[in-house]
């Protein structure tokens, strides 16, 4: 009895940390769907937005649904350079399609990525991707990426395996 215990309790320790599923908002019409990786933390925001930070911190994913009646049937380009000033990234010219599919893939939402820098500790300067999804006349899911200099392999392969597995929810 005694061998089956400790043979258990190496099982347990020995066995892979596993991805946590969040939806966020957890509620409203709209959300997003992601396995969250072991080691990644996650913070809300004043703003009703979620941070994702990965354990080596060198990088972070920021998801927000955004409704803003001043903005009904504007540009994407106009709502990024609304949500983009308060972060104070300075916006390039370069712009990109993007999509992003419903978590039952029955469904593809397009959008366009939008790219800029914005300070960082110590005066490095961190990159942004900025992609917005219009989802209703005065609503956007945003998705925000952004990283900075040190990044691994490793790590940009981390990121880009939770941004692959990012999806939209409606109700």
């Amino acid at each position: 009895m005694r061998r089956l215990f400790v043979l258990l309790a190496l099982l347990a320790v020995a066995a892979p940390a596993q991805a946590k599923e969040l939806r966020y908002p957890h509620a409203g019409q709209y959300a997003f769907r992601l396995d969250l990786p072991p080691g990644w933390t996650s913070n809300t925001d004043k703003r009703g937005g979620l941070l994702l930070v990965p354990p080596e911190g060198h990088a972070m994913i920021y998801l927000a649904i955004v409704t803003d009646d001043k903005l009904r049937g504007r540009e994407d380009s106009a709502v990024v350079r609304a949500v983009s000033a308060v972060a104070g990234v300075v916006m390039a010219d370069k712009q990109d399609p993007e999509r992003i599919t419903t978590n039952d893939g029955a469904r593809i939402i397009r959008g366009t990525a939008f790219y800029g820098t914005m300070p960082g500790k110590h005066g490095l300067t961190r990159r942004a991707r900025i992609v917005v999804f219009n989802l209703a006349p005065a609503t956007w899911a945003q998705v925000w990426t952004v990283t900075q200099a040190g990044m691994n392999a490793i790590e940009t392969a981390a990121l880009a395996k939770v941004l692959e597995g990012l999806s939209l929810t409606s109700r």
